[in-house]
């Protein structure tokens, strides 16, 4: 009875400190929700509590801090409760090379590994696919700030008619520009903001637009007629560039999936050799090397056919 005293206390305080800690990441008081309603997640800061502190150490110090980035995804998370469910797929990984291998070094390589590509990757795709949409919606968007314009609708105006009719996620970001107005900024403040959050070029130059016509005056309807047209102009640009790279990102397929085939042509021919880097210690350190320049060989490729316009 008292061996088996000790584990069981030390399950207890680890079951007592994974539960402290996920529900200080994931879940909020009804004060913190409430102003999150009213006023929007990038304008209330939690208070500094200790997981909260732990996500904070996480986060990647570039322009945009995570809950920036989850916002411009378009996520109303806190930058604990992602890292607290971004950490999930390297456990799985982890558990499940235990599982199949038995080889806790491998374990630890590729939980190491999903731990720092997933959230990153992953929340840079929702992000960037999130930009995508916006981009293409704009110009519509445009259209209705210039229709409105010419009827004599003031802008602030013509933006609320986008938040409100408009498909997301440009109604949504419209929104939030009126949402900036509503608390004491102005519109031209209010798109340079919304436009920061989410990084395209085509929001910038919205906010530059906007910025320009604030400070100079002069026909609303017309510079954004003008714009609409540059949007347009650069839509067609990147629709001849997919054009034109189409057979270079066929062939950077292609070469991302070659060294899988190979592999998979060489361990049918020789199974008792791949073997060897599945079993051995020495042969899990070679394979997570050879997954690890076989990614970055095929990250590589993609940006080179990748064109930004």
């Amino acid at each position: 009875m008292t061996a088996l005293l000790l584990p069981l206390l030390a399950f207890i305080a680890t079951t007592s400190l994974v539960v402290f800690f996920a529900y200080d990441l994931l879940f909020e008081t009804p004060l913190e929700k409430a102003a999150v309603k009213v006023l929007g997640r990038q304008n209330v800061e939690r208070p500094q509590r200790l997981g909260d502190r732990f996500a904070k150490a996480l986060e990647k110090k570039d322009d945009l801090t995570v809950a920036r980035r989850l916002s411009a995804a378009g996520f109303d998370w806190t930058p604990g409760r992602f890292w607290m469910l971004a950490s999930l797929p390297a456990i799985a990984g982890a558990v499940a090379v235990i599982v199949v291998w038995g080889n806790f070094l491998a374990a630890s390589l590729v939980g190491l590994l999903l731990s720092i590509s997933v959230p990153r990757l992953g929340l840079a795709w929702l992000e960037r696919r999130r930009g995508v949409m916006f981009q293409d919606q704009l110009p519509a968007a445009v259209e209705v700030l210039v229709r409105g314009a010419r009827s004599g609708l003031p802008l602030h105006e013509c933006v609320r008619l986008v938040a409100s009719e408009g498909p997301q996620p440009i109604a949504g970001e419209f929104r939030a520009i009126l949402h900036e107005q509503a608390i004491g900024r102005t519109l031209a403040d209010a798109f340079a903001i919304v436009a920061a959050r989410i990084g395209t070029p085509e929001s910038n130059l919205l906010a530059t637009v906007v910025q320009v016509q604030s400070q100079t005056g002069g026909n609303v309807a017309e510079i954004l007629e003008g714009f609409s047209g540059s949007l347009r102009a650069r839509a067609m640009l990147r629709e001849k560039i997919k054009t034109i790279t189409a057979e270079s990102r066929l062939s950077a397929y292609m070469l991302a999936v070659l060294p899988f085939a190979s592999f998979k042509i060489v361990e049918n021919s020789f199974p008792e050799k791949t073997r060897l880097l599945f079993d051995t210690p020495s042969g899990n350190l070679v394979l997570f090397g050879i997954v690890v320049w076989t990614l970055i060989g095929i990250a590589i490729v993609f940006k080179m056919v990748n064109m930004k316009v």
